[in-house]
């Protein structure tokens, strides 16, 4: 068995993740091999899930193999036969963790972030924003990485707040390259379909780090940084968050959880050109912004 540190959590599995050296800690999420039950293909749920309740989550990926997420301190995996480990890695720390999050209360958002001025910068966006690649390039100039790509908020009369995940991240080769990643303290782990997974060399701390700055990515032909009103913030929050349609959980409460994150905290819409070229520069820009506002 391996022990992690991950969202403020103890994790205890039986899968090795990220080549991480495992250590000693209170166990409050169990990741084990067995048997998924109701593998049953229920045709009132979107592929790829088998079965959805208040308390529980399975869902079944081909070539990979089925998860069972229960009661937000448990996931089963059951494995395909020779199933790449990079794969179930994958779906293990993006949906699956995802879920078990989600169940514990916590807004969880598809979002990567870094930590600036000993506060937490976030960006939310689709898949193929670049979420990972701007996260990345501020890692490189010293700000240390929090989490990629599932960013869980918790909420109190003090603030939003969000623990270091695994210390991992995904990017393209071509990202990878522009940023010299490897050279910067990024270990090569695995190929995974249309990228690439690295281990970073950053702490994982228990301490929560305050969410103060969320930058929403849109395409643009240049850099522009413009405040989101309160009502488009909580638009964007409901569209990249996991729905509580698809863990069949409280559609109210989370509704009113995305209305208080956009009380605590300053949005901004990043519109950004494509180009990899112009990450680094990208970078700088936005350490200036989020240091010139958490300084205010």
């Amino acid at each position: 068995m391996y022990s992690y540190l991950a969202y403020g959590l103890g994790v205890r599995s039986q899968l090795e993740l990220f080549k991480l050296p495992s250590m000693e800690v209170k166990h409050d999420i169990s990741i084990r091999f067995g048997a998924v039950d109701h593998l049953e293909k229920n045709g009132n749920l979107p592929d790829p899930y088998l079965k959805l309740t208040p308390d529980e989550a399975i869902f079944s990926i081909d070539h990979v193999g089925s998860f069972q997420i229960t009661g937000g301190e448990e996931i089963i995996i059951q494995p395909d036969d020779q199933v790449d480990h990079g794969l179930l890695q994958r779906y293990l720390v993006g949906a699956g963790i995802a879920i078990l999050l989600y169940q514990r209360g916590r807004l969880v958002l598809h979002a990567s972030a870094v930590k600036i001025n000993e506060r937490g910068i976030a960006f939310l966006g689709a898949s193929g924003a670049g979420k990972s690649s701007i996260a990345t390039a501020l890692f490189v100039r010293g700000h240390p990485l929090l989490v990629d790509d599932i960013t869980a908020v918790e909420l109190d009369r003090k603030g939003a707040w969000i623990h270091s995940g695994f210390p991992q991240l995904k990017l393209s080769a071509q990202a990878a390259r522009v940023m010299d990643i490897e050279r910067k303290g990024g270990h090569f782990l695995d190929d995974l379909e249309d990228k690439r997974s690295y281990r970073i060399d950053t702490p994982n701390a228990a301490t929560p780090v305050e969410l103060t700055i969320i930058y929403v990515i849109t395409d643009g032909a240049e850099t522009v940084i413009k405040p989101i009103p309160s009502q488009e913030a909580i638009a964007e929050l409901v569209r990249y968050s996991i729905p509580p349609s698809l863990v069949r959980m409280n559609v109210a409460g989370h509704f009113v959880k995305c209305v208080e994150l956009a009380k605590h905290i300053k949005f901004y819409r990043l519109y950004r050109s494509s180009s990899l070229e112009q990450l680094p520069e990208l970078a700088i820009r936005l350490e200036k912004h989020c240091l010139a506002e958490t300084d205010g």
